[in-house]
């Protein structure tokens, strides 16, 4: 019976925790869980910056459908065979631009 009673009393030492133990547990709680709210907050911020990012796409993706359709429009008026739907005139005075010979050049050769 003393060989029982040995062992309960063995074990129930080794049990026992020392004080700096459960401190240092008490840390490490406390950190993981400072680590946990941070990882919230991160993720909760990246979401919201998904969120706003989307939604600026989309805008951007609007203006640009704008303008192709107003582009595709524009070329539409237009043809090759009337160059006044596109805005151009015809010149009043026709002058050319005379050149004067070079001084150096590879023509003659």
């Amino acid at each position: 019976m003393r060989s029982k009673a040995k062992k309960r009393q063995s074990r129930g030492a080794s049990l026992a925790m020392p004080d700096r133990t459960i401190t240092m547990l008490s840390f490490l709680a406390a950190g993981i869980f400072f680590v946990y709210l941070v990882l919230v907050i991160i993720t909760v911020s990246y979401a919201t910056m998904q969120t706003s990012l989307a939604a600026e796409a989309r805008t951007t993706e609007g203006a640009i459908a704008q303008l192709e359709t107003t582009y595709y429009s524009a070329i539409s008026k237009g043809s090759a065979s009337t160059p006044s739907s596109a805005g151009l005139v015809a010149p009043v005075v026709v002058e050319y631009a005379v050149a004067k010979a070079p001084g150096l050049s590879f023509a003659g050769r």
